[in-house]
């Protein structure tokens, strides 16, 4: 089993009743609180409740939930310096960034699933960060 499904079979096996993955990337998100420690690749899904993060760190998984009504914003941002495309939130007054992993995923279709789950408005448009 590769990263990924392991990554959507933890996310999976903590969904409550009734709740859906709508969608999801794999990303990179900067959990410790040291800039000298790498960033966790993860996925960080679109359900129909809140959005969730899991990543695994030595072969036990690691999970962030942020709930909808805690998120204000959401947007794509391209860093100038490497062209990257990176979901930013704006969650509690806390600017958080995932920086997306290109591969099969599509992120305009996340952040509009997004913003239709979560009700907020979220900017499909890529802004300089």
């Amino acid at each position: 089993m590769n990263t990924k499904e392991e990554e959507l079979r933890a996310i999976s096996e903590i969904l409550e009743a009734g709740e859906h993955i709508r969608s999801c990337i794999r990303c990179t998100y900067d959990w410790q609180p040291s800039p000298q420690d790498a960033p966790c690749c993860g996925i960080l899904a679109v359900t129909s409740k809140r959005l969730i993060f899991c990543c695994f760190t030595a072969g036990t998984p690691w999970v962030k939930f942020i709930n909808y009504h805690h998120i204000s914003s959401a947007k794509l941002e391209r860093d100038p310096l490497d062209s990257s495309e990176n979901v930013v939130l704006m969650n509690r007054n806390e600017r958080e960034v995932f920086r997306y992993l290109p591969h099969t995923d599509t992120l305009e279709y996340f952040i509009a699933v997004l913003g239709r789950e979560s009700g907020i408005e979220a900017s499909n448009h890529l802004y300089l960060m």
